[in-house]
């Protein structure tokens, strides 16, 4: 199947945002918003003084550097790809204006459920132009290749589930998301570092790690086992994490857009805004279910303490980092703060 034109610019769009964020994932709290250990040294990497058009500009120009990269990348590997930056994605943010969004309020979770379905408090991306979709350069050359041409291209671009000894690229360099579209990504990342924390990328490395760490936490681990225990009990088995929950139901639906957008060529085919329950009985059928599973976690969140618990234990994990590396951490936080 050939890589989407969503897929792409999804790609893209994300990895030239990495060295804006300050670190790599957020947690489950805002750590700038909430007072955490961690916050006071997140919020210098991140900088200030960037306007929404400055943000935009940004992400344009450093898409097209993670595309002429990737294509420097690819043609290295024996295939041809042509640079292309999608549209600039804007992000609508649905809230009901009467009840806000909580999770936590049984009558919020009764009528929207997580939110997915209705884009209620959820990010929606809508492009920015009502024209028909740029049509990716690259289409016509991977259709043209056989279906084992068309694996290896995706490897290539996007690399295997394990590193390969021959693709040409080091783990380092492939990044998180690996193959060529990997590697630019992280070496976009690192070029935008300011020179003056250069000599501080393992420290910033190891603070995108305590995402990771919180996740395998034991504390947390236990805490979402007593969750799934629960869960299991109300007729809902099958979830190991809390976050699995919401996740499925956001899986389901997109599965729904990406089917409607790039499953069929029929003209009368339902473009993804039009997916509705209104319009759609399988939208409609997700809902309903979304509402009862959603009932279901927030029993079994309140049951177990889930939120505070889980804040707690972020917040524990956070404070040990900074503990064990404050002065280093104080230092980055100044060097990030003296470049402005």
């Amino acid at each position: 199947m050939r890589p989407s034109r969503i897929q792409i610019a999804t790609l893209a769009f994300a990895a030239s945002l990495l060295p804006l964020s300050g670190c790599a994932d957020q947690p489950v709290v805002d750590s700038a918003a909430s007072g955490s250990p961690l916050a006071p040294y997140q919020e210098a990497l991140r900088g200030s003084g960037h306007t929404a058009d400055d943000l935009e500009q940004e992400v344009l120009e450093a898409g097209q550097r993670i595309e002429e990269d990737i294509a420097e990348c690819m043609k290295k590997q024996g295939f041809q790809y042509v640079p292309f930056v999608p549209p600039v994605m804007t992000f609508d943010v649905a809230v009901d204006e009467e009840e806000g969004v909580s999770l936590d309020d049984e009558r919020w979770v009764e009528r929207w459920g997580y939110g997915v379905v209705a884009g209620v408090g959820g990010v929606q991306l809508e492009e920015a132009v009502d024209d028909e979709p740029a049509e990716d350069p690259n289409s016509a050359y991977y259709d043209s290749l056989s279906d084992a041409e068309q694996v290896a291209y995706n490897a290539t671009l996007y690399g295997t589930a394990e590193p390969s000894e021959d693709d040409g690229m080091s783990e380092e360099e492939g990044g998180e998301t690996g193959g060529c579209s990997g590697a630019a990504a992280h070496r976009e990342e690192v070029a935008q570092r300011e020179p003056e924390l250069a000599a501080f990328d393992d420290l910033i490395a190891r603070m995108d790690s305590v995402w990771q760490d919180f996740e395998s936490d034991p504390r947390l681990v236990a805490l979402n086992r007593a969750w799934s225990a629960c869960m299991e009990e109300r007729g809902e088995p099958g979830f190991d994490t809390q976050q699995s929950a919401e996740e499925s139901i956001s899986t389901a639906y997109a599965n729904l857009r990406f089917a409607s957008d790039s499953g069929s060529d029929d003209e009368q085919s339902v473009p993804p805004s039009d997916l509705s329950p209104e319009t759609d009985p399988q939208v409609a059928a997700l809902r309903e279910r979304e509402i009862e599973l959603a009932l279901v976690d927030l029993a079994c969140r309140e049951e177990t303490d889930f939120a505070e618990r889980q804040a707690s234990i972020q917040m524990q994990v956070e404070q040990e980092f900074v503990d064990a590396n404050k002065e280093e951490l104080d230092a980055m936080k100044h060097a990030a703060e003296q470049a402005g």
